[in-house]
């Protein structure tokens, strides 16, 4: 795996770490909304961190959660509870972005910032036995 795709994993995995944090700022602040936005681009750029170290870099956000389900969930790396998880943030953040008099309710939120927080480290994890196993390998 080259260097310059680790470098960009590891740029993501701090994007989707900082999101997390604003997530959880957000939330307190009860910022419904703009939270369950923070908590699924946490999400977006922990499958992004991970897609990259293979070489694959899409900009439209149902490209990446397509091929992450596919390489990833489908094949049983992940547990199909990802697949739910991200499924549910992505509406939530859809629906809080951009529908009319949409009200993220707390209770939903605070759900989505959960599982946020299970992807991360989840994710994050696995990338860092990737690049770990590539390190040795090399």
């Amino acid at each position: 795996m080259p260097e310059k795709y680790v470098e960009i994993a590891k740029y993501r995995m701090k994007k989707a770490f900082d999101d997390y944090v604003a997530a959880e700022r957000n939330f307190k602040d009860n910022d419904y909304n703009t939270a369950a936005n923070r908590a699924y681009y946490s999400i977006f750029h922990m499958m992004s961190a991970l897609l990259i170290l293979k070489g694959a870099d899409f900009k439209k956000h149902s490209a990446v959660i397509s091929v992450f389900q596919k390489d990833y969930i489908k094949t049983g790396i992940f547990s199909k509870d990802f697949s739910e998880i991200i499924s549910d943030s992505s509406t939530l953040r859809n629906n809080s972005d951009y529908a009319d008099m949409f009200f993220t309710e707390m209770a939903d939120t605070e759900k989505q910032i959960k599982n946020a927080k299970l992807f991360y480290d989840t994710v994050k994890l696995y990338i860092e036995n990737l690049i770990k196993e590539n390190d040795i390998n090399t």
